[in-house]
């Protein structure tokens, strides 16, 4: 599932701002999907998401060619990531990468490759699974892990298609 819901805000403005909701993730039953919300300043782009922990990734433009910048880590409830191009420069692209992130009681975290894609594996204490970000050129999606117990052995997500860019691992 993707929803990218856009409104252009100042009609006056030299500079518009976007505001941009996107809820990205593979079809799960019952399962709320992460959100961001995206505003857009003079070579900037700040992402603000109910993610554990994320950074807005921008790509730049200008005389001199393209290149990437990275935000700031951010986190749930606290303020957003920015990324700033710099100079002269416009965000052409953009996206939220999430972070590594491991809550305590996790023994080990790893990633394996398969055929055509790559999976994570997360062994911890409790009752949890681990959720993989992936993403091709083209799109992005969740995949939530199998859901583990205590005493069972570890949860694992696999990204087919498509890269693994970033995992956290939630309890249930």
């Amino acid at each position: 599932m993707r929803t990218l819901t856009a409104a252009l805000l100042g009609p006056a403005a030299l500079v518009p701002s976007v505001v941009a909701t996107l809820a990205v993730g593979a079809p799960a039953a019952a399962t709320a999907l992460p959100s961001c919300s995206f505003a857009f300043g003079l070579g900037s782009v700040t992402a603000i998401c109910d993610w554990p922990a994320y950074r807005v990734v921008a790509e730049c433009s200008d005389t001199r060619g393209t290149w990437s910048v990275r935000g700031n880590p951010a986190s749930a409830g606290r303020g957003g990531s920015t990324a700033r191009c710099g100079g002269q420069a416009k965000v052409v692209d953009y996206r939220v990468a999430t972070a590594r992130l491991l809550p305590p009681g996790c023994a080990s975290v790893t990633t394996f490759p398969v055929i055509d894609g790559e999976g994570v594996r997360a062994v911890c204490q409790g009752r949890y699974r681990v959720v993989a970000y992936c993403e091709t050129l083209l799109v992005s999606w969740y995949v939530f892990g199998t859901v583990a117990l205590p005493g069972q052995g570890g949860s694992e997500a696999v990204c087919h298609a498509g890269e693994l860019t970033g995992y956290y691992v939630e309890l249930v």
